[in-house]
């Protein structure tokens, strides 16, 4: 049975949405047209409306469609005009992920593959070939789309530009483009951006002041000569030159240390790895060095009892030890993480601090996943909620309906490596294979 539903355009207004200038709640939920066979698209669609939601949404892979330059593909498990004509059907509106980059953990975030042979284009910016790609797919893809928007009597009321951009980079103007090739091509739906759970952040190594003291010393010394317990410490010192193809040491090393020199990383030193140096090529003009190391935890049986962290030997280079060091403690309990200073949201690579901001209705026990993120530390409106490591075996942490407060809260991330692009909030747990 046909479901009524109205022909009438979405609109947004502050702080919610009008439906043919009433109020108007989405109630949405997402199928993925190209993960299910197309004679289930319809059984699929029946079962999330039984659950109560009035709308679906859904990427737009693009190297599903356009598999080669020349070859465009809306038939079969590739024919979402069906898959829209069926949510409308049962009543349901539409919203449309058209990208062209989706993420979607699928295979190069849905962009096809053949944009990287030859000289291949600066993806996801203001890159002429890259742009010049992204057009002839939307001249092949929006008159697909067009006949099924709201305006035309169809169930598709809104289109998001690009994927959770504002969590990748800064370029507007790349964006700018993508929304005026949409309205150029007759697009005239609300259009909008999602742009992840970032909406902050700053690098580790710039908020050093703000987050501790230095100290000076002759040599780096252990966190507990420094009065410190747990958390990270970091050390600096300027190394003098030449060493070239010369070889890092770090002899006392109770942790896991990551290595820069004038701010990039040169490698990472484990107390349990067996890699025990790294390469170092020293100009004559020197370079900065610096340390940051974690402590993993102290042994708590055995004969490795007296177990002090950071740095208690000394740092060599082709056997020479390096003095004159500036020591931060970074224990990360207790710490006022509000006088970090969050800039504009970015793709910040290394040991760097992301915030976002979460709106709830009522506390509520809760689970946080990071997929994608790789070795940080959690904080939930200043509690310390735990670490992750992508190694696993845990795959999420446990947030206590104490921790979180009617409305707005707010989210810390300490990332030691490379950040993820979301941060999922679930009702339950995974724990993985348990067998």
């Amino acid at each position: 049975m046909t479901n009524p539903r109205p022909a009438t355009e979405l609109t947004a207004i502050d702080r919610g949405f009008l439906r043919d200038g009433h109020p108007h709640q989405i109630i949405s939920a997402a199928i993925h047209y190209f993960r299910v066979h197309p004679d289930l698209w319809e059984d699929r669609l029946r079962r999330l409306r039984a659950m109560g939601v009035n709308t679906v949404e859904t990427y737009i892979a693009w190297n599903l469609h356009q598999p080669t330059p020349d070859r465009t593909e809306f038939s079969g498990p590739a024919d979402v005009a069906r898959f829209i004509r069926s949510a409308e059907h049962l009543g349901l509106d539409v919203i449309l992920r058209p990208g062209p980059y989706i993420c979607a953990e699928w295979e190069f975030g849905g962009l096809p593959a053949w944009l990287l042979a030859g000289p291949a284009p600066r993806l996801r910016r203001t890159d002429e070939r890259y742009l010049a790609a992204v057009d002839a797919w939307f001249d092949e893809l929006i008159p697909v789309l067009r006949p099924h928007l709201a305006s035309q009597g169809g169930p598709v009321v809104a289109l998001q530009i690009e994927n959770e951009y504002g969590s990748y980079g800064t370029d507007t103007d790349y964006l700018d483009q993508l929304r005026r090739g949409l309205i150029r091509r007759g697009v005239d739906c609300l259009l909008f951006t999602a742009d992840g759970a970032t909406d902050g952040s700053v690098g580790l190594l710039d908020s050093l002041d703000a987050l501790s003291t230095r100290v000076h010393r002759l040599s780096p010394e252990a966190v507990e000569a420094l009065g410190q317990s747990l958390g990270l410490i970091h050390y600096r010192t300027r190394l003098g030159g030449p060493f070239p193809d010369a070889t890092l040491r770090v002899h006392g090393l109770a942790g896991r240390a990551q290595v820069f020199l004038d701010g990039e990383p040169l490698g990472l030193l484990e107390r349990d790895s067996p890699l025990d140096a790294l390469p170092i090529d020293l100009p004559e003009a020197g370079a900065r060095l610096d340390l940051l190391v974690e402590n993993m935890g102290r042994i708590n049986y055995g004969p490795w009892l007296e177990d002090r962290k950071g740095i208690s030997g000394g740092v060599w280079i082709d056997g020479q030890y390096q003095f004159d060091w500036e020591i931060r403690p970074l224990p990360l309990t207790g710490t006022d993480l509000t006088a970090l200073r969050f800039g504009a949201a970015q793709a910040v690579e290394g040991p760097a601090f992301h915030r976002s901001e979460v709106e709830i209705l009522a506390p509520a026990d809760g689970f946080l996943a990071p997929p994608g993120w790789t070795k940080g530390q959690v904080w939930l409106n200043g509690f310390a909620l735990g670490r992750y490591w992508d190694r696993g075996p845990q795959r999420m942490l446990y947030a206590p309906a104490p921790v979180w407060r009617a409305g707005r809260n707010e989210l810390v991330i300490l990332e030691l490596h490379r950040p993820g692009e979301r941060v999922e909030i679930l009702d339950a747990a995974d724990l993985g294979p348990t067998g």
